[in-house]
């Protein structure tokens, strides 16, 4: 069931192109909403606002802040024209759902890449459960290799409107990316696809990268069972790069600032990726997290890094302008879950310099 309430914009916080960070009153009180114009069009302060405020009636974390759904006088079908080469919808059957159009369908100019592509031709794609990840990754690597072709591709198991990714615009910005795609139902990358496959191979033959990072937007949903939780999406991705020949690298969620026990050490979920991933993955873990009598992952390819093999913490951090955190808590806070990112994209950046022998499943020295 939906929660909606009405207010009046009286202020905007932030806006670009593809969204608007708002103050709302509503009756005596400020509050914080977010609307997308490609789904309401753009508001102005003074605009009365229809609100869906479920979420935060709720006291959610994953999606916890109103949202505009609608202005009241106002018709968003009137602001733009609808292109008759995209036909293909996202967010279908609903009342939100929007003509994106995707790169792989009729009307697209890459449609014929498709016809005639089925293989990452070895491709890395790193694989990783929180948004989170994703800045210290591509922070880590450019560090390292300022001229990786990093694209990132991001899925529909966290929020869908890329735009609600504060640190996509912060490495859009820094030009550390040279593509987003957004798949799935997500929307509002530098290119839409339907599913993992075709993101992966327009990563590959659109935008040409040395490397594909995949992991949902902002938000994760769990339940506190073995299986429930949107990060079981990983299996799918592996599984879509191995199959189309790509080299998949799965990041560990480690960490030892979480009060949970199980997100102590190497995290569940990613202990329950690895028993649902049916083919062998590489996966790039810290020393510290090695237990010689633990074949859980024996199926799979472990590269145990060292700290020291890697860059320092601050070194690779100091020139991403934003803060970045995990659940809240910073590097200070949680270093082994941001070292254990690292040491993925330690793996990650030596396939594409060619230091890598992939046979090897043992310690990977410098």
């Amino acid at each position: 069931m939906i929660q909606t309430r009405t207010g009046v914009v009286t202020q905007i916080l932030y806006e670009e192109e593809k969204i608007q960070e708002l103050w709302v009153r509503i009756e005596k009180k400020e509050e914080r909403a977010i609307n997308y114009p490609a789904i309401t069009g753009k508001v102005e302060t003074g605009d009365h606002v229809v609100l869906n405020t479920t979420a935060v009636e709720l006291s959610l974390g994953t999606g916890g802040i109103h949202f505009v759904m609608h202005r009241m006088g106002h018709s968003p079908a009137s602001e733009g024209r609808l292109s008759p080469d995209r036909h293909i919808m996202k967010m279908r059957y609903t009342p939100v759902q929007i003509a994106t159009g995707s790169c792989e369908e009729q009307g697209s100019p890459y449609h014929d890449i498709f016809l005639q592509k089925n293989s990452l031709e070895g491709m890395p794609v790193l694989v990783g459960e929180l948004h989170s990840m994703l800045p210290i990754a591509v922070s880590y690597i450019v560090e390292v290799n300022k001229d990786a072709r990093i694209v990132y591709i991001m899925t529909d198991k966290g929020s869908l409107p890329l735009a609600m990714s504060k640190h996509i615009r912060t490495l859009n910005r820094l030009e550390w990316l040279i593509g987003t795609i957004t798949t799935g139902h997500a929307f509002g990358g530098d290119l839409e696809a339907l599913n993992i496959y075709t993101a992966l191979l327009a990563a590959k033959h659109i935008l040409n990268a040395d490397l594909a990072i995949v992991t949902m937007g902002p938000g994760i949903a769990g339940t506190g069972t073995p299986l429930g939780f949107t990060g079981m999406e990983q299996v799918e991705i592996l599984h879509a790069a191995f199959s189309m020949k790509g080299t998949p690298i799965l990041i560990p969620r480690a960490g030892e600032g979480d009060l949970r026990y199980r997100h102590q050490g190497l995290s569940h979920h990613t202990q329950a990726v690895l028993n649902h991933t049916l083919i062998p993955v590489h996966f790039p873990l810290l020393k510290e997290l090695e237990d010689p009598f633990d074949q859980r992952f024996s199926p799979h390819l472990t590269h145990y890094i060292s700290k020291e093999q890697m860059m320092e913490l601050p070194l690779f951090l100091e020139r991403y302008p934003s803060s970045i955190t995990t659940m809240g808590r910073g590097w200070r806070e949680d270093p082994l879950f941001f070292y254990s990112v690292a040491a993925a994209a330690h793996f990650a950046q030596r396939i594409i310099r060619n230091e890598n022998d992939l046979s090897d499943t043992t310690d990977l020295e410098q």
